[in-house]
């Protein structure tokens, strides 16, 4: 199965924001699935989607 998004305006700023978060922390580029993955493996519950995977949440 295959998903395609576009993104416009806003979130797709957030998205390179967080794609940029995320290649500082990982020493590459990710790609923009893997950008995606990563998100979606963190996503606790506990943390407002979207927010980089460093930040902490209330709880830290």
């Amino acid at each position: 199965m295959t998903t395609h998004v576009k993104l416009y305006g806003d979130k797709a700023e957030r998205f390179e924001e967080i794609k940029a978060h995320l290649t500082e922390q990982l020493g590459y580029e990710p790609s923009n699935p893997e950008v995606i993955g990563l998100l979606m493996a963190t996503d606790d519950g506990e943390r407002p989607l979207g927010t980089p995977i460093s930040a902490p949440t209330e709880r830290e």
